[in-house]
């Protein structure tokens, strides 16, 4: 992994920090190696690259870069407080998200062809991840299935 700038930030990421937070810097928001990202993606991206945190923001994140587009990893680290209850309100944090049935993380899928992207939205313990495809031009069901082959911190 290596730093690189800070990018830019999607519009409505849910940002929150309470005290009893994991520190953002503890929890690794590069979780996949490349081999992992082309085997559900199918295609090749570079290895994980961790973006300069914002000062003040608890979110990291990270970028595989690929030839028709990027993979992007927006992960927040929350207190037990905090993540219980934005589990409760996940869904209504992001537009157009959908459950995905059976899920045992309770994850959303969420597509936004009018800017061409999806993400598949979950938590993990008290660790919230926002896994985000760039240049998604794959119909729904098919982005979700990539999305789902990813492996789960």
């Amino acid at each position: 992994m290596k730093v690189t700038g800070r990018g830019w930030w999607l519009a409505g990421l849910i940002v929150a920090t309470a005290a009893g937070a994991e520190e953002p810097g503890a929890v690794n928001p590069c979780p996949f190696t490349a081999a992992q990202v082309k085997k559900a993606l199918g295609e090749q991206h570079g290895e994980g690259e961790v973006l300069e945190p914002i000062p003040g923001v608890a979110t990291r994140s990270c970028r595989y870069l690929g030839k028709q587009g990027s993979l992007r990893i927006n992960v927040t680290a929350h207190s037990p407080a905090s993540a219980a209850a934005l589990r409760k309100t996940l869904g209504m944090a992001y537009r157009g998200t959908t459950p995905v049935p059976g899920d045992a993380d309770g994850a959303l899928f969420q597509m936004q062809a009018d800017i061409g992207t999806c993400a598949l939205h979950y938590f993990r313990g008290n660790v919230q991840y926002e896994v985000r495809l760039m240049r998604c031009r794959e119909p729904a069901d098919l982005a979700r299935a990539k999305l789902l082959q990813l492996p789960r911190p």
